[in-house]
């Protein structure tokens, strides 16, 4: 495989940086005990903080799990800095395939730079497949952008029949004869009966037809093209309902909270 040579973009500048300090952090680094130069380990893991802030800015996930290994641990110690330096390549190596994936959709026309809101749901599951679908939007995998939404808009559904209902109705959500929980037409069905009952709606508000009705699309247009996946318009159909999409997830969060 040819690699795209790294150009003079700013993006590509950091990468080759970011690659340097990577190299870098292995002249430091010992089989035991204490790295070798702790100064120029914190100041290289400086460096790459800094790169990582302007790539993914104050929120990134990386720059989370750096904070929390210096915070928990002696930064200087042998584990922990392996554990950093870890981080450290995983960042390089995510932006180096980004830069090589750059070019190969440059052709891709796309109507939004992200195509869902970063909503957070207080888990880094959620947060790690939204940040999934947004990639495979932004480098093109539109089938996989489109399966990866269904599906978390499932798993979403499932946790509000949980979080309402809990053990003492499991069968709404899941199936104990066969150890896992309902697909997503069942779910659907189960969700659309929750929102109108009486007590839901006192606690939570009336949920807007258009949700029923997005969530609807998404199982009918799943199903009928299961043979035939590779051959519907995953990208328009999905920019095309994108803030109701949004407005959804916005839904089922409050749900997930008040219910």
């Amino acid at each position: 495989m040819v690699l795209k040579k790294l150009g003079d973009s700013r993006e590509d500048i950091l990468i080759k940086e970011l690659g340097g300090i990577v190299s870098r952090l292995d002249s430091v680094r010992r089989d035991y005990g204490l790295v070798s130069d702790p100064a120029l380990a914190a100041q290289l893991i400086a460096k790459a903080k800094h790169i990582i802030l302007e790539f993914d800015g104050e929120d990134s996930k990386f720059i989370k799990d750096i904070e929390i290994k210096r915070n928990k641990y002696d930064i200087f110690r042998f584990n922990t800095f392996l554990e950093i330096k870890g981080i450290v390549q995983g960042f390089y190596d995510l932006c180096n395939k980004k830069i090589i994936f750059k070019d190969k959709f440059k052709g891709i026309s796309l109507k939004y730079d992200k195509i869902l809101e970063e909503i957070d749901f207080g888990s880094d599951i959620y947060r790690d497949v939204i940040m999934e679908i947004n990639n495979t939007y932004k480098f093109g995998f539109f089938t996989s952008m489109y399966i990866l939404i269904r599906k978390l808009l499932e798993n979403l559904i499932y946790d509000c029949l949980k979080k309402h209902y809990g053990t003492a109705n499991i069968e709404k959500f899941f199936n104990e004869s066969k150890t896992k929980h309902h697909g997503f037409s069942t779910l659907r069905l189960n969700f659309n009966a929750l929102i109108q009952e009486p007590g839901f709606i006192a606690m939570v508000g009336s949920v807007d037809q258009k949700i029923i009705d997005l969530l609807g699309e998404f199982k009918e247009k799943g199903n009928i093209n299961a043979h035939s996946l590779f051959n519907f318009p995953h990208q328009s159909f999905v920019e095309e309902k994108k803030e109701e999409i949004d407005l959804l997830l916005s839904r089922l969060k409050n749900i997930l909270e008040n219910s």
